[in-house]
């Protein structure tokens, strides 16, 4: 695994999982296993895409959710995935150039999200397998979310 995906795991994670800045209790209450979430679709569109090591949760898909709409993401709190991935326009924006953070126009018209469990390649070159991968890219894009890693880490973890 990659140093960068450990860090985009961190962030999603650390939403649930770091509270270093706050006093422990001596017998913290555990976090309850994640329930699994059972995808279903018809056999012809094929297995889907999820890595073995990423399993899709009930509380995976629910923090995904949260953060796939949360502005806080880019550096200027004005964007978020949703943004660019708008649910009535069958996940884009409608534009040739999307734009992102201080009112900045990307270099390329964003990619609808359907049915991407079926993906291998994602972006319009081709350039990352898999989600995973695609997610790190628009966080630290000048044009886009403008984010470094660790700033967005940093900024994350200071959220109460």
């Amino acid at each position: 695994m990659s140093q960068g995906l450990r860090i985009v795991y961190l962030v999603l994670f650390g939403l649930v999982g770091f509270t270093a800045c706050e006093e422990q209790p001596e017998n913290p209450v555990p976090y309850p296993e994640p329930t699994p979430l059972a995808l279903d679709a018809p056999f012809y569109m094929g297995e889907f895409l999820i890595p073995s090591d990423n399993p899709t949760t009930e509380q995976g898909v629910a923090l995904g959710r949260m953060l796939f709409y949360d502005t806080r993401l880019s550096k200027d709190n004005s964007i978020s995935c949703a943004s660019c991935h708008q649910q009535d326009k069958a996940f884009v924006d409608g534009r040739a150039f999307s734009q992102g953070v201080f009112g900045r126009t990307t270099t390329k018209k964003s990619m609808s999200l359907v049915n991407v469990l079926w993906e291998r390649r994602m972006f319009w070159d081709g350039r990352e397998l898999g989600l995973e991968a695609q997610a790190l890219h628009p966080i630290e894009d000048p044009n886009e979310m403008d984010m470094r890693l660790d700033e967005l880490v940093s900024k994350l973890q200071a959220i109460p």
